[in-house]
């Protein structure tokens, strides 16, 4: 995945989307009974985790703020407590509107995050606040974990379009999302497929449609491409003829 790109990480529930996003990461739990192999390389090099942190930044898919803060102190009170100590206090409160700006917070830098108890922002604005605390750092590469999660369509192409602004602005965008709406899957360059642990198919998102028709599984017309590519790799559990019938057939795509 090229700067500027963005990667979409897809599959069915508990294909190994979160897994294989944290293993990129450098965020898989040593404890966890799994077993890797290969390399992670940034830039043609072995992964230094010595670095990698001061380049990279990861995008959890719960909003945790305070909801009483409002969305310029939230974004100020990250680059107060993650910018290096020799950065000054102008230039942090001027990274903090760099990001407002940046990310079309600016019409709500003054209201409240809100929350159960408190009304405040919308759904895809506290989105955009949360990936906002974590730009603070300036990262050229952005791990995001189900990022519309929870949001309405609406919502969920505004936070899209937020991250599509910023890979052209030369950032590396890799994300996993559960089969976005096709306005959303466009916004993608690269798309990797998962089923069960298994990389499926791998390369840019405009071809995958393509990729599985001369595999013998065209997508019908004025269907939705996510959906259709999800259907495909998904196994069907509600008989064991269906069940054996859809292992067979992702077993051929592998």
């Amino acid at each position: 995945v090229k700067p500027g790109q963005m990667l979409a990480i897809m599959g069915s529930s508990g294909a190994g989307k979160t897994t294989l996003l944290n293993l990129l990461a450098g965020r898989l739990s040593s404890s966890k009974n799994v077993e890797t192999g290969g390399d992670v390389l940034i830039n043609g090099n072995k992964r230094d985790f010595r670095t990698f942190g001061k380049y990279a930044a990861y995008v959890e898919q719960s909003d945790n703020m305070f909801e009483a803060l409002t969305v310029q102190e939230q974004i100020q009170f990250s680059a107060d407590l993650r910018l290096p100590m020799k950065v000054g206090k102008e230039r942090r409160r001027t990274r903090a509107d760099e990001i407002i700006t940046e990310l079309g917070l600016k019409n709500v830098k003054e209201s409240m995050i809100g929350g159960e108890s408190v009304r405040g922002v919308s759904g895809g604005e506290k989105r955009r606040v949360n990936i906002g605390t974590e730009l603070v750092t300036s990262p050229s590469l952005i791990f995001l974990d189900e990022p519309t999660s929870g949001l309405d369509s609406f919502n969920a192409l505004n936070v899209m379009q937020s991250l599509r602004s910023l890979a052209e602005r030369g950032r590396t965008i890799v994300t996993t999302i559960h089969q976005p709406r096709s306005n959303i899957f466009t916004l993608f360059d690269q798309l990797l497929l998962l089923s069960k642990g298994e990389v499926v198919y791998f390369g840019p998102a405009n071809e995958a449609v393509g990729y599985f028709t001369k595999l013998g599984h065209p997508c019908p017309p004025e269907f939705n491409p996510a959906d259709f590519m999800i259907d495909l790799i998904s196994a069907d559990s509600r008989t064991t003829e269906k069940e054996e019938e859809t292992n067979e057939r992702i077993e051929m795509l592998d």
